[in-house]
């Protein structure tokens, strides 16, 4: 697992996110640690 630390989650505003697959356009998505 990737961690990317130039985003953070809106829901927690933490900084542990890491990447979890792609949607159906293509664009990259990210899940919380929390």
């Amino acid at each position: 697992m990737t961690i990317i630390p130039k985003i953070k989650c809106p829901r927690c505003n933490s900084f542990e996110l890491y990447k979890y697959g792609k949607d159906i356009h293509g664009y990259q998505k990210y899940q919380c640690k929390v």
